[in-house]
This record gives C-alpha cells, sequence and structure tokens, in this order.
C-alpha cells in the first residue's frame, strides 16, 4: 500500500524487524499515521549517511501499532545484498514508504494503470477487485541426505506458508529420524516458528494434509502456518530409507518421480494356487496422482513338458485384477519366458509389489520386479 509522505527513522541493526522512531520532521507523516494496524506496505531503507555506503532496502512488509511501532521486512524486492535482507549497521536509517518501479513495470504490462493494493508476500495483486493473481512459490525439494531429511532451494529461494513466499535457508533445513517410530509414515511440513520470513522448522506428523480453505495450497489439517512439503517413512532404527527396494523419501514440490527394482531371485511353487515370489518385492511411498508402471520379468522351468508356468503382479499382498502371464513348458531344457505389465494409481502413502506365481508342476522362477512411478 501507498500512503503519502510517509518517512521515518530507525536505529535497528541487522536483518530483523524494524523499530520506527517516528516522522522525520514537518511535512511528512509516519507510517501509523497512514496505515492501520496489521496493514502490508511498500517500504525502502537506506543509511542517513554514507556509514551505510549506499546500503538500500526495498520490499514490503507488515506494520505493527505499538511502543514503538515496527515493521517486519517480509518480502525484499531489490536490495544492495543482492535481493537479499541488508544486515544493517549502527546508526540511523530512514525507512519510507514508496512506490517500486518493478511493481509499476507490472502494473503497466498489465494495463492496470495505478496501484490499488499490491501484496507480494501472498503473491495476491488486486485493483478495485477487478484482479486477482496468485503466485505462491513452491521452490524446494525434500530428499534424504546421509542419515537425515532435507529440505533444499530449487530453482529458487522461497516457499509459501502462512500467507507469504518464505525464505529458504541456503544451507536447508534438516530433519533426523530421533524419536519417530519404525515402520511409520509420515508427512513432512515446513514452518516460519518465528514468523521473521525465513522458515526455520522441518517437522514430522502422521497428521495428514488439507487445502488451504485461502490460497489451496497443501497445509497441515487445522494448522495453517505448516505447508507440507512431502512425506518419508520409516524402516527399524529408527531411519530414513531411500534404497532402489525401498523408496521411501517423496516431495511433494519438484519430485521427479521414483524407480524402483529388486533384482534377479529364484523360488519354487509346487501348485496353480498363487503365492508371493521369494525375495521379488518392492516397497514406496506414492502419490495419488502418481502414474506408475509395475513390470515383472524373467523365467520359469521344471521338468515336465506341456505344464503351465504362471506369473503375475501382487499389490498390497493382492493379485485381484492383474493380468496373468501363462507359459507353457515347451521342454526340459528350454525356460518358458514370463513378462506381465500393470499400469495403476494407487491413494497416497505406502504400498509395495510383488511377483506371485503358480504352476502346474514343481517349478523354478528367476524372475525381477521394477516399478516407475512418474507425475
Amino acid at each position: 500500500m501507498i500512503g503519502y509522505r510517509v518517512q521515518e527513522t530507525t536505529l535497528t541493526t541487522g536483518t530483523g524487524t524494524l523499530e520506527l522512531g517516528g516522522a522525520v520532521g514537518t511535512g511528512f507523516r509516519s507510517f501509523r499515521d497512514e496505515f492501520a494496524d496489521g496493514a502490508q506496505v511498500f517500504y525502502v531503507i537506506a543509511s542517513v549517511n554514507s556509514d551505510g555506503n549506499g546500503a538500500y532496502e526495498v520490499g514490503i512488509g507488515t506494520l505493527t501499532h505499538g511502543t514503538p511501532d515496527t515493521l517486519t521486512r517480509d518480502t525484499v524486492i531489490r536490495s544492495s545484498n543482492g535481493g537479499a535482507k541488508v544486515s544493517w549497521g549502527p546508526g540511523p536509517k530512514f525507512v519510507l514508504n514508496d512506490f517500486p518501479a518493478d511493481v509499476s513495470l507490472l502494473r503497466q504490462a498489465l494495463g492496470l494503470g495505478n496501484i490499488a493494493t499490491l501484496n507480494v508476500g501472498t503473491g495476491l495483486v488486486s485493483s478495485g477487485g477487478a484482479l486477482s493473481v496468485i503466485a505462491p512459490l513452491f521452490q524446494c525439494r525434500l530428499t534424504k541426505s546421509g542419515a537425515n531429511l532435507k529440505l533444499s532451494r530449487h530453482n529458487g529461494l522461497h516457499l509459501f506458508c502462512n500467507g507469504k513466499n518464505r525464505t529458504i535457508p541456503a544451507a536447508g533445513l534438516t530433519l533426523a529420524p530421533t524419536g519417530a517410530v519404525a515402520d511409520t509414515t509420515y508427512y513432512i511440513y515446513a514452518a516460519d516458528a518465528d514468523d521473521d520470513g525465513e522458515l526455520d522448522t522441518l517437522e514430522r506428523s502422521t497428521a495428514a494434509p488439507a487445502d488451504d480453505s485461502t490460497y489451496g495450497h497443501k497445509i497441515k489439517t487445522g494448522d495453517a502456518t505448516r505447508s507440507l512439503v512431502g512425506m518419508a517413512r520409516t524402516i527399524t532404527g529408527p531411519a530414513w530409507a531411500d534404497s532402489e527396494t525401498q523408496r521411501f523419501v517423496r516431495g511433494w514440490f519438484n519430485d521427479d518421480g521414483v524407480q524402483l527394482f529388486s533384482g534377479v531371485a529364484e523360488d519354487a511353487v509346487p501348485s496353480l494356487t498363487f503365492e508371493a515370489h521369494s525375495g521379488n518385492k518392492i516397497e514406496g511411498l506414492f502419490w495419488d496422482n502418481d502414474n506408475i508402471l509395475i513390470a515383472v520379468s524373467g523365467h520359469s522351468q521344471n521338468a515336465t513338458v506341456g505344464s503351465n508356468n504362471q506369473s503375475t503382479i501382487g499389490i498390497d499382498g493382492s493379485n485381484t485384477g492383474s493380468p496373468v502371464n501363462i507359459a507353457v513348458q515347451s521342454s526340459t531344457t528350454v525356460p518358458a519366458p514370463q513378462s506381465v505389465q500393470r499400469a495403476v494409481r494407487v491413494s497416497t502413502g505406502y504400498h509395495y509389489f510383488e511377483t506371485f506365481i503358480a504352476a502346474s508342476a514343481g517349478t523354478a522362477f528367476r524372475t525381477a520386479i521394477s516399478a516407475v512411478a512418474s507425475r
């Protein structure tokens, strides 16, 4: 928001919230004079004298009436620190309310004329109710790093959380498995606990996500201060796991999908009743919008010519609905090929896939199972 001739001073140091010192003199107004408590406003910070070495910061902050009044630095539009918050040293600084050129160019490009309201922190731009453009940022990726989970920057610096685009620390955020329960699927949430504009919390919870009623992104059910960033499952330890047979770390954003592979295993089955192939199991976490292709390949062989050797795919212990490969043993010395595929979607969470085998006579199977999930 823009006011008339708003200019104050501050003695605040560092990168934190500004304490405002009142209007600079006759003819100028304070932020409080122009804006209500809780208003989001444009700000410019600049040194009063040359001690600042030309440092400046342009952004959008939230005004809080108090003793003294304060102004948070929610979104930096430009600065002498490469677009990041300036760490101010001692001495007075001007804090004024001005209209950034970046926003003016945006308005011109959209043909909107003079600005009425701009809230870059939430991504909401409006002009007399005529336009609403929501542009939250989700520039992150969740992975396993060493023994921990790690939320890292990806193609940008920000994650939309609790109504604002929050900065992701350059070093990322990590979450150890300490205190988790083995064999449990957790949703992973990020938060800005101290509300200073930078994320500082990565936490696990069995509480499922929900759609935020205002912005539509995924949050922790009942807690809009937590944004969903992924899910992860523990194994014995407890420990986080991410291997080709156990894909137990998935990001909600910038996740390219997963690949699973069991390797070739051998097993024998004596009857036409399907049973799980020992050693042919892959497990993973999946989103309900994953497109999953499961494939079994290998061969079977026994000493009875004309026997039926069958393979199919089991999902969570059941082969119901899966296609069946039937290979007739034509020779006691020539293996019968086994190959079957199934494309599925599953509910969000933990699932496992297996090869199921059956034969009309004692048969040795050597097969591998694999799966590819993409979004």
